[in-house]
């Protein structure tokens, strides 16, 4: 399916929509996200950054307005469809992480690449020796710091195809030596597949060449 480009018509998820959102860049306008560009969104809490996340990854349908991937609206795509986009075009790091408590850091991360087998043990041994989190790789999830967790969450997003990477809160756990360690990585395995960043954030940042910043 194509995935090359992403497009909000007037969208705007259900509980918002008796709000004030005239300010907004991104609630109620037109917006074109392309393959190969970084775009970030910064957002105060409760304006709904996670909520645009989970409408992006097809996780909500709650929303007024018209959200189309590629020329398909996405309310049109059945769960065979979704599955496979999520396998290979679009990927994720969620705000909550959501790690599987009782497996260690390599078994988290395998469940994504094991469908694809996009990344050798060696790849990913050195994406997390990159992000400082290689003595993570045989410990259980729920004996991780949430640094730790937020790290193994980003290297388990990149084991995958992706035309999309999805970015929700995606530093909130690391201090600022391990935030630019992830951007580097993120942006290197971006650029190697020309795939498309978006970045939501509660505040401004410059970790990427953003071609676009929106205030949602």
């Amino acid at each position: 399916m194509d995935c090359e480009t992403l497009t909000l018509h007037t969208l705007v998820p259900v509980h918002l929509k008796d709000r004030d959102l005239q300010s907004s860049d991104i609630w109620y306008r037109e917006l074109h996200f392309e393959k190969g560009h970084h775009y970030h969104i910064s957002a105060p809490s409760g304006s709904g950054k996670t909520t645009l996340a989970r409408i992006l990854y097809g996780l909500s349908t709650a929303y007024a307005g018209s959200y189309f991937i590629g020329d398909r609206h996405a309310k049109s795509l059945d769960i065979s469809e979704w599955s496979r986009l999520r396998q290979r075009g679009i990927s994720i790091v969620f705000q909550d992480l959501r790690l599987f408590e009782e497996l260690n850091a390599r078994e988290n991360i395998e469940i994504k690449n094991t469908l694809q087998k996009s990344c050798s043990d060696a790849e990913i041994d050195e994406m997390l020796k990159q992000l400082g989190a290689a003595h993570t790789t045989e410990r259980e999830s729920r004996l991780l710091s949430q640094g730790e967790k937020q790290r193994v969450a980003i290297v388990r997003a990149l084991c995958q195809p992706f035309t999309w990477l999805i970015l929700d809160e995606p530093f909130s756990h690391l201090d600022a030596e391990a935030t630019r360690a992830a951007a580097r990585l993120i942006a290197e395995k971006a650029a190697a597949r020309n795939a498309g960043i978006i970045s939501l954030q509660l505040e401004d940042d410059d970790f990427f060449p953003y071609s676009k910043k929106w205030q949602l």
